[in-house]
């Protein structure tokens, strides 16, 4: 759980925590909700179960609450990608998906707001839940948000993975790659290799780097 400031207003928020971790959740934001003057909860998916215990706390102390789609609650998992073998569809994977269809509708009855990363991604969740109609909703980009790349801009860091001078293309991919991504890298890299026969400077004067992890 972390308490953050923005324009004054107080938040609760927390995410990216296991289903184990539910109950220290519970402690800690009940800790400070009863502490101190906290003026909204948010909460971000993924994972999605810790929404449900926000809504808990605000039956409890009264208090706002705002979902935060990173990703979508109910989306390709279960349905057309599971933990099966080669990514494949297994059991777990479509209980996985029951029971977030299951979930989502029930909490999305108490909240006071949505965020997400795109507009594309609210408006799934409007889709599969269109008595929420009403709701404020806002989509805060992740990655390609203008303001990001103006913070560093003014505060520059080292770059102490390439030289970006060195005269050679640098082309950079930054986040984590899903198992619905696969097929889209492997396209890019065979076009990789078609420019290495095509035109051997330009590949040669290519550099690829890859930022961030796997689901796996």
């Amino acid at each position: 759980a972390d308490v953050w400031n923005v324009n004054r207003t107080r938040a609760l928020g927390f995410g990216d925590l296991g289903l184990r971790s539910l109950t220290g959740i519970w402690s800690a934001a009940s800790k400070l909700l009863r502490e101190e003057q906290i003026d909204l909860v948010c909460v971000s998916i993924y994972p999605s179960y810790t929404a449900t215990l926000a809504i808990l706390l605000k039956r409890r102390f009264k208090v706002p609450v705002v979902l935060d789609y990173q990703d979508p609650w109910v989306g390709a998992w279960g349905r057309t990608v599971g933990g099966g073998a080669n990514s494949a569809v297994d059991f777990k994977s479509r209980m996985t998906r029951w029971v977030s269809l299951l979930l989502e509708p029930i909490t999305l009855r108490s909240v006071d707001g949505i965020t997400a990363v795109s507009e594309g991604t609210y408006e799934q969740v409007l889709a599969r839940n269109p008595r929420i109609y009403g709701r404020p909703f806002a989509s805060i980009p992740v990655g390609g948000e203008k303001a990001d790349f103006e913070a560093v801009r003014r505060c520059p860091v080292l770059n102490r993975f390439f030289n970006a001078n060195d005269g050679l293309f640098h082309l950079c991919y930054v986040g984590t790659i899903l198992p619905l991504g696969y097929e889209s890298l492997r396209a890019f890299l065979a076009a990789v290799r078609q420019l290495k026969d095509s035109d051997p400077l330009a590949y040669a004067n290519l550099r690829l780097h890859f930022f961030g992890t796997s689901n796996q």
